[in-house]
Formats: C-alpha cells, sequence, structure tokens
C-alpha cells in the first residue's frame, strides 16, 4: 500500500485500490496535481487525490514496456517513462502520448532515469550509458565506459542528480559513484566502504552544509567525503 501524510491534520492515510501492486518505490508529484506512483516495473500508478481515483498506465494503455523506471517532469512539463522498450513522453496538457520506441536515439538500450541539469540538457541514464539531449532536445551527446564509467553493456546508471554548484553525480548498478565537472571535463569515481558485492545506487541528496547523501537498495546509506 501507500501513505499519504497530511502535516496539518496530523493524520496518515492509506491508499489501497483493487489493482495489482508489487509496491511503489518512486513518486513523482506532477504540476497537473497528479501523483504517478511507479508500481515496480509493472507500469504506473496514477493517483487524483481530488477525485479519489487511481488508474494505471501499462503496456495495454499504451506504454511500451515494462521494468519501468521512476517518472520524471521536465522544465516544459513533459512526463518521461523509461521502459525496457524504450520512452514514453507524455504531454499532459496536449493530450499527447508520444512513444520513442528502443534505438530511436541511436545505440539507446533500457532506459531508466532522467533528470535535467542547469543548462536545461537532459541526461537519460540507462543500460550501458548515459544519453544527454540538449535544452532544445534536437541533438544528443553519449556518455559511457569510453568517458570513464566502470560500467559494462549489461548494468545500468540506476541514478543522475546536479548539486547546487552544477557537478553531475551518477549512480550506477554496480555500486559505483561517480561526480563529473562538465566545465573542466573530470570525472571523479568515489569508493564505498564496506560494499563487498555489486550493489544499486539510489537518491542522492545535498544538505545544508554541501555534502552528499546516497543510499543503496540493499539498505543503508552514505556520506561522501569529497577530500
Amino acid at each position: 500500500g501507500t501513505l499519504l501524510i497530511d502535516r496539518k491534520a496530523n493524520l496518515i492515510y492509506e491508499i489501497s485500490s483493487k489493482f495489482e501492486s508489487r509496491g511503489h518505490f518512486e513518486v513523482l508529484d506532477a504540476t497537473n496535481g497528479l501523483f504517478w506512483l511507479d508500481n515496480a516495473g509493472l507500469g504506473y500508478d496514477i493517483i487524483d487525490l481530488e477525485e479519489n481515483s487511481i488508474r494505471q498506465f501499462e503496456p495495454e494503455h499504451g506504454l511500451l514496456g515494462e521494468f519501468t523506471g521512476p517518472a520524471y517532469q521536465d522544465k516544459d512539463g513533459l512526463i518521461w517513462m523509461g521502459t525496457m522498450n524504450g520512452i514514453n513522453i507524455i504531454d499532459v496538457k496536449a493530450g499527447t502520448n508520444v512513444r520513442m520506441a528502443k534505438g530511436t536515439i541511436p545505440g539507446t538500450e533500457e532506459l531508466f532515469t532522467f533528470s535535467t541539469d542547469d543548462q536545461g540538457s537532459l541526461w537519460i541514464g540507462g543500460k550501458g550509458s548515459i544519453f544527454i539531449l540538449n535544452s532544445s532536445k534536437k541533438s544528443v551527446l553519449s556518455f559511457s565506459s569510453d568517458n570513464g564509467l566502470d560500467l559494462n553493456e549489461e548494468e545500468y546508471v540506476s541514478e543522475i542528480y546536479q548539486d547546487r554548484a552544477g557537478k553531475i553525480w551518477i549512480a550506477t548498478q554496480n555500486s559505483g559513484v561517480y561526480s563529473y565537472d562538465a566545465d573542466q571535463g573530470i570525472l571523479e569515481k568515489f569508493k564505498l566502504n564496506d560494499v563487498k558485492d555489486k550493489q544499486w545506487i539510489f537518491n542522492f541528496f545535498e544538505d545544508m552544509h554541501g555534502d552528499i547523501w546516497v543510499g543503496r537498495a540493499q539498505g543503508g546509506a552514505y556520506k561522501i567525503d569529497r577530500n
């Protein structure tokens, strides 16, 4: 189930539905008031609190495939969803669903995570590499093992994040944590203590002191020592 916390009323509500659920791991609070919940790879549950309704967005409704990542809304209001078969781009205002099949962006495989940098470029992480769309979404660059990522063709980029200083942080399925300084063109890898096997790394966070924290799927969090 999913819990909704009303801090003003000091109440906690449990949201349930008749739909199959494998568990919700990420929530997108879209600008139109809807909440998109990644349903552990099945697709997405869409919650409308004003109408007290839940509906699903799955392959039978136009989603390109399963093994979905977190839904992401860019600065233009477009909602991006990565699947094992390509990308869905939902324009809520226009009511359109653009489907970019795998390979529409040359070399893309099973895209998973999205992030926009301070220049308006969209970073898309997936299987074996990262793809960067410029602010006009007309030019594509790639970022992979050729640029220093310790990532093979079967491993995923799991998280991309930009800190307040402008550095791009990248996490991978194989316990990799990197920072990238685009101005200097420097990629730095960080070693996680007490990690003996490959683990999924997620959820960067920059605290008020500028320190970076990162979580791992198997439990636990790390504070990055930049020095």
